[in-house]
This record gives structure tokens, sequence and C-alpha cells, in this order.
């Protein structure tokens, strides 16, 4: 939008900028307060792009995880966890299927993701007792075009479409 700025009350949801930005970018990284995986089922058909067009992302959030998320990074989850060929990333209508899906072929994606090293999840704690709770990320796609952004929104479901949250971008190019 003209202002570069995404809004719950504004004309432009913060949601709208994530379906637009993931198809175009090779590459995500976010720095952020809280994450859910909920947030990926939420944008499944513009992530399901990203992961298609051969992106990764980079999630540095806090220790706090929801109990599908810790399975992420749980070794004892991964015990029985093997590649398969069902996983189709380049089959983009699989990849949107299986990421909106709420199942456990939807984590056993994400597993997947994770041991490809195309989906990185790093829970920090800074000082014992404080919270870590940015809200910034960037994305870059194949040009080396960068889009940037700061702002209320946490990478979860309610961040997304039910919380009054703002985004403020900035682009590598233009004024």
């Amino acid at each position: 939008p003209e202002g570069l700025s995404y809004s719950s009350d504004g004309e432009r949801l913060p949601i709208e900028f994530y379906m637009d930005v993931f198809p175009a970018s090779q590459l995500a990284y976010f720095k952020l307060g809280y994450f859910s995986s909920k947030a990926i089922q939420v944008l499944a058909s513009s992530f399901a792009q990203f992961i298609h067009n051969g992106g990764s992302i980079k999630i540095i959030t806090n220790h706090y995880l929801y109990s599908d998320d810790k399975k992420l990074l749980d070794e004892k989850e991964w015990e029985n966890f093997e590649y398969s060929p069902a996983y189709k990333l380049s089959d983009i209508n699989w990849l949107h299927e299986s990421l909106s899906s709420s199942s456990k072929h939807f984590i056993n994606c994400l597993k997947y993701l994770v041991q490809r090293k195309r989906l990185e999840l790093i829970p920090i704690i800074l000082k014992p007792g404080s919270l870590v709770h940015y809200k910034e990320g960037f994305f870059e796609d194949k040009l080396g075009n960068v889009v940037s952004i700061n702002g209320s929104c946490n990478f979860t479901s309610k961040g997304l479409i039910e919380n009054g949250e703002s985004l403020d971008v900035k682009r590598s190019w233009g004024s």
C-alpha cells in the first residue's frame, strides 16, 4: 500500500502482507515474541508457494512454544520419522493440502522441512525471568530485493486473524 503500513483497523490487513510476500520470497527471517505453526496453516496457500519455489525460513522466538511446535524440536519425536517419497514439495497442490490440514501429516510435513533445513525454529531466553518479545522480520527474493517488517504482530494464527495488529514495511528499492 501507499504508506507501506498494514493494520487490523486499516484498509490493508497484516495477513494480506504475508499472503502477498511469501510467494515472491526465497528467504524469510523472523525475530519474534511468539510463534505458532498454526500461522503456517492460516497462510497455507502462500506458504505452499514459498516452499514450492525453494523458500527457506528461520524463526528466532521466545522459549514459550505450543505443544505441537515443541515436537518439531524434540529428538524423541524424531526417532521414528523418516523421509517419505510422499513428501512432494514440487507438487503445490499437495503442499497446500498438507499445510492447511490439522492432522499428523501437517506436523510431519513441518518435520520434513526442519530436517531439510528449510524451516529452522530457534527458541531463546535472553535473561532468566525475561521474555523475548520482538516482532521483526525480513524477506528476500531471488534477485536480492529485501522487504523488512516491524510491528506488533506475532507469527501466530491469532496474530494474523484475530488480534488488533499493525506492521510497518520497508523495502530495499524505491523511496
